[in-house]
């Protein structure tokens, strides 16, 4: 069966609405990269105040856009897998094309512009793939584990910035926006995810 347009009736318009809002909250906290790099502006200083209130504003403003859009990535691949199943598609590779897709976008991208997110969520996305069909308590275990491993790493970093220790590799990997990303994936998959 051919890929065809989702039909009007079918589409879910407060998930459009949500996921609209995010990609607007995403654009304008990224305005400020647009304005260094189109117009040359110089970057500013990150010590003292200036590096708390970064902190504030990555922890405050800008994580809060990414993960709501993450959380709506993992939602709208259950919704995507189920419809696909009801069609008596091929499920998995469906989905497995549409991240291929976007991993190709991705990749012209990044040679557009250096801050590319698209091949990190294609890459994350396939880690998806085998919670489809899985309870609801089992996604939501695995989205506190990460989340849990996410939350200590980025308070070791957080710490050890604030002390002037050099920072721990480890932490620092761990406490990297792909593991937050995934656990919002998990999260946003629990939403339609079959009871435990």
């Amino acid at each position: 069966m051919g890929a065809e347009p989702i039909a009007k009736r079918d589409r879910i318009f407060s998930i459009d609405i949500v996921r609209g809002i995010a990609l607007f909250g995403i654009l304008i906290v990224n305005m400020p990269s647009f304005l260094i790099y189109t117009e040359e502006m110089p970057m500013p200083e990150e010590t003292g105040i200036n590096a708390l209130l970064r902190l504030l504003y990555d922890v405050m403003i800008q994580t809060k856009f990414y993960s709501i859009f993450s959380f709506l990535f993992g939602l709208g691949f259950f919704i995507f897998m189920s419809r696909a199943e009801q069609r008596r598609d091929k499920v998995y590779w469906r989905f497995t094309r549409r991240l291929l897709a976007l991993l190709l976008i991705g990749i012209v991208h990044m040679v557009i512009w250096f801050g590319d997110i698209l091949t990190v969520y294609a890459v994350i996305g396939f880690l998806l793939i085998p919670f489809y069909r899985r309870k609801t308590s089992t996604i939501l275990a695995w989205a506190g584990g990460t989340g849990l491993l996410y939350t200590v790493a980025k308070a070791i970093v957080l710490w050890q910035t604030l002390s002037g220790v050099e920072i721990n590799t480890w932490a620092s990997a761990i406490g990297s926006d792909i593991l937050a990303i995934f656990t919002m994936f998990l999260l946003g998959a629990c939403m339609q995810g079959n009871e435990a």
